[in-house]
């Protein structure tokens, strides 16, 4: 989840395609916050192994757009 801005589910996808080939961001769900301020996006990625999984982590959470890593 992040500010709602121009370019983040982009943003995420792009980083998520990256991490983990075989993301779709077609497939991608985002959800606006009641008063439009946050955007959350639902993305599904298949990991082979921990390490994967904990970089795609630490590029989410330490990209300044996204404010919250589920």
């Amino acid at each position: 989840m992040g500010k709602s801005v121009e370019g983040f589910a982009e943003t995420i996808s792009n980083l998520l395609l990256e991490q983990s080939p075989g993301f779709k961001p077609t497939q991608v769900e985002m959800r606006s916050s009641k008063n439009g301020t946050y955007l959350s996006l639902t993305c599904q990625v298949w990991v082979e192994n921990q390490p994967q999984l904990d970089a795609i982590y630490r590029a989410l959470s330490s990209n300044p757009l996204v404010s919250v890593v589920l």
